[in-house]
This record gives C-alpha cells, sequence and structure tokens, in this order.
C-alpha cells in the first residue's frame, strides 16, 4: 500500500496530550513496514529531517525521530522517491473550500504528490492509489485539518484514502491483500449457486448451474417430465454490485429470458411434435428493486412467450462484497411476481 506521511504527523508524537494514538499509529506502520511503500521527494525528506535533529528523551518522540530517520535515509522501509513532472491544478470540487483556510507550501506539495500518483494509477491496481496520512488536529486555520476540505478532497481525486493519525482505527484497515480478495465474477457465479439452492428446495428438484443447452447458457435449469408432460424450469441471476447497474441488468435478464424460451420452444417442438405440452416457469432472481417498468416488462414477456414469469427479490448478507463464503437463507427470498 502506497502511503504518504504529513510531515506533521512526526510534530504531533512531541505533544503529549495528543500523542497516544499518533504513537499506536506509528507503531503499526513499524510493525507491518513490509506491506507499506512510503511515497518521497526531496522535498519531504528535508522537512522530516528536521525531527532527526532534536534530541527528547521520551519514548514516543523517538519512535518518530527512528521513523523519520528511515524515510530520510532509505533505511528500513520498502519507498520511492519522485519528483512532480509538473504542476496540477486542484480539483474545482477543492477549490472553494480553500477560501476560508489556509493552504501552505507544504500542504501543497502534498496534494501535488497525491494528484500525479492517482493519475498515474493504473486499472489493475488494487486497493486505493495512496493513503495520505494527516496530522488532522492541532492547525485551526489549516484546510487539511478540517473535515469538510478533506472529504472534498477524497470524493474529487479517485483512489485517495485520507487517514488521521489520530484516528483510533488502525491504518491498516486499508490494506487490501490480494489473496483475501474475492473479485465480481467470483460473488456471481456464488450468487449463481445460492440462487439454485433456494430454487430446488422450493422446488423439491434438483437444479443446475450454468448450463449449456438448445445452443444458450442458462445460469440455472431444471427439468421435469410427468406423464407426457415436459416442464422447464429457467433462472437468471443478475447480482448487482453498483446500485445504478441495477435496472439495466434486471431488462437484460428479461431479454435473456425471451431468446433461451424462444429457442427452446422452437427445439423442444421440432422433437416432440406437440408445443403445448411444454410448460415453462423462468425466475429472475436480483437483489435490486424491480421498478413498475421492469413488472410491466415481466407481464408482457408472460404473453409473448406464454412462459410464467417469477420475479424475486434477494437481501443480500451485511458486507458481502469483503465476505468471499457468504450464504443465502430461505429469507433473503421475496419473490415480488409469480
Amino acid at each position: 500500500m502506497n502511503i504518504l506521511i504529513d510531515p506533521y504527523v512526526f510534530c504531533q508524537a512531541f505533544k503529549d496530550h495528543i500523542c497516544t494514538q499518533t504513537t499506536k499509529t506509528l507503531t503499526d506502520l513499524e510493525q507491518d513496514k513490509a506491506k507499506f511503500c512510503f511515497v518521497l521527494t526531496n522535498d519531504l525528506k528535508k522537512s522530516y529531517g528536521a525531527y532527526i535533529q532534536q534530541r527528547p528523551d521520551k519514548v514516543h518522540v523517538q519512535l518518530a525521530q527512528t521513523i523519520a530517520r528511515h524515510l530520510v535515509n532509505g533505511t528500513g522501509f520498502k519507498s520511492i522517491t519522485i519528483e512532480i513532472s509538473r504542476e496540477h491544478p486542484l480539483p474545482a470540487g477543492v477549490q472553494e473550500h480553500i477560501l476560508n483556510c489556509d493552504l501552505d507550501k507544504m500542504d501543497q506539495h502534498l496534494l501535488q504528490i497525491v494528484i500525479e500518483r492517482c493519475n498515474s494509477r493504473t486499472i489493475t491496481e488494487i486497493g486505493p492509489a495512496i493513503v495520505l496520512l494527516l496530522a488532522c488536529s492541532g492547525f485551526e486555520r489549516r484546510c487539511l485539518q478540517q473535515k469538510s476540505f478533506r472529504n472534498a478532497l477524497c470524493e474529487a481525486i479517485q483512489g485517495l484514502i485520507v487517514h488521521c493519525v489520530e484516528d483510533s482505527a488502525s491504518i491498516k484497515q486499508h490494506i487490501i491483500d490480494p489473496q483475501k480478495l474475492t473479485n465480481d465474477q467470483q460473488h456471481d457465479a456464488r450468487f449463481e449457486d445460492q440462487c439454485a439452492l433456494w430454487l430446488g428446495r422450493r422446488l423439491e428438484l434438483g437444479c443446475y448451474t450454468g448450463v449449456e443447452r438448445w445452443g444458450c447458457e442458462i445460469d440455472i435449469f431444471c427439468e421435469v417430465c410427468e406423464g407426457g408432460t415436459h416442464r422447464f424450469y429457467l433462472g437468471e441471476c443478475k447480482l448487482v454490485h453498483n446500485e445504478s447497474d441495477g435496472q439495466e441488468k434486471l431488462e437484460k435478464a428479461l431479454e435473456q429470458l425471451r431468446e433461451r424460451v424462444k429457442a427452446g420452444k422452437g427445439v423442444e417442438h421440432e422433437a416432440q411434435g406437440v408445443e403445448h405440452e411444454a410448460q415453462w416457469e423462468c425466475f429472475v432472481f436480483c437483489n435490486a428493486d424491480f421498478s413498475p417498468d421492469i413488472l410491466e416488462k415481466a407481464n408482457r414477456l408472460e404473453q409473448e412467450t406464454g412462459a410464467t414469469i417469477h420475479l424475486v427479490r434477494v437481501t443480500m448478507p451485511s458486507r458481502w462484497q469483503k465476505t468471499p463464503n457468504w450464504k443465502l437463507q430461505d429469507k433473503d427470498f421475496c419473490e415480488i411476481k409469480s
């Protein structure tokens, strides 16, 4: 994780009334040094060097000086020294906040580093582009000390996380371990499996996922033959990772079901000779709300295909995106339309 340290962080370690949490944060950096890469410039090294020269006898200040020394001398920590390629203007959403506060030369330098690093971030990088470790208290007129300014900064600069050295939460919370990361495709596959299990319990049938049939790939598929009647159960699963994508994914699910039912009817009619002997039930599983427009389109699809359309709203567990082995229970499935 790339981390940029505000020089004032070391200043906080000299203040007895606020040093406890600062010391804890610095200890986290020292103990897990292999997980951090510190972003430096020559100007930052000069600023850190000011704290190396002082000779206090308190342990927490000695720790701050040791870390500053490592950063200046390039020992003990992973680091990268950069030079700003050009001057970066502050985002418009940030500029309006600087009218009522002070942005000194070092603060401007920190923001230039942040913008430089976030602009150079590649799409394959995991986690934040950079974490700015700030001293957020004790400087009343300082822009970076004001929460509204920090919030605007994070909103305007994609890939930036600001962590205040005084925060009780550990800075290690921002570290992302790729080995423990579950990507969207894995969540999608698990969603299909969990929906298939629920449908299987409801129908008392064995349901399969990822089935190739009639030249189509079907998320969930069940088939029953009773006497001379075939029943086909088709399911489309749409796990929404971004709320704004919900409507589009639901429309796509209905269109996919239309294609699959038409393809299946054509093949089954040719094989059996009597089309009405096959019955079709289609399920759409989604963790987004079903709008009135989606309900209307589902009704039109029923009239067009003769299939019964079931719309099932799925409630996901809390923090499911951070949990690779989440599970769904029967109570998490609510049938909106059948």
